[in-house]
């Protein structure tokens, strides 16, 4: 069954295992009210360090950088849109903007482990993920001022007016269209990373 990362941040409450008993947290069903700070600190501080390291979001399912669609199948009728039209090539290009989230993810890691240290207790309501969605509201549009920057230096030998050109006679888009959707996608598959740490310490069965 297709995932969507989407589902796994803010997705519907399913019960779990994960309670915290004596101690207030814990709700008559069984699911966690409040999550307390130190359990948003652990997801994190178990995602990051992956997808911070040579390959680490390549080698993540469910962070992996994908390529826009648009390069599916397609090729130019120029020399160069032939050749990003390859699919050899573009597995070379699919492992070039999984690097580029890697350093968008260190730059991201300060921001983040801030973020994290400010939040305190977060209130569970009906998510899976109440912690991460937390984060994710915090710092709404911060983390683009960083990661976009790191995966622009990344990705700058694509930033030449043949290979721009090739880009839209291929996909319709341009370097910077492939700029924004490389960031979009890594930042989203950051969170996706720290619900899916987090879902594990909640005791939810996370999707395969």
């Amino acid at each position: 069954m297709e995932f969507s990362r989407r589902a796994v941040v803010g997705g519907a409450a399913i019960a779990p295992a994960f309670a915290v008993s004596g101690c207030g947290f814990g709700s008559a069903s069984g699911v966690l009210s409040i999550t307390p700070p130190t359990l948003l600190k652990q997801a994190v501080d178990r995602a990051m360090p992956t997808l911070k390291s040579v390959g680490g979001f390549d080698g993540t399912a469910h962070a992996r950088i994908t390529l826009p669609t648009q390069f599916a199948g397609q090729s130019g009728g120029s020399i160069v849109g032939a050749k990003i039209g390859n699919s050899g090539y573009r597995a070379v290009l699919g492992r070039l903007v999984n690097a580029s989230a890697q350093m968008g993810a260190e730059m991201a890691s300060p921001l983040i482990d801030s973020a994290v240290s400010g939040l305190g207790s977060v209130e569970g309501g009906t998510s899976q993920t109440p912690a991460t969605d937390a984060l994710r509201l915090k710092l709404a549009g911060s983390l683009s001022l960083v990661v976009k920057p790191a995966i622009e230096a990344r990705l700058k030998v694509l930033d030449e007016p043949m290979i721009t050109e090739a880009l839209g006679e291929v996909i319709g888009i341009d370097h910077a269209g492939l700029l924004d959707d490389i960031t979009a996608k890594a930042i989203e598959g950051m969170f996706t990373a720290i619900a899916y740490e987090e879902m594990s310490l909640r005791g939810i069965a996370r999707p395969a």
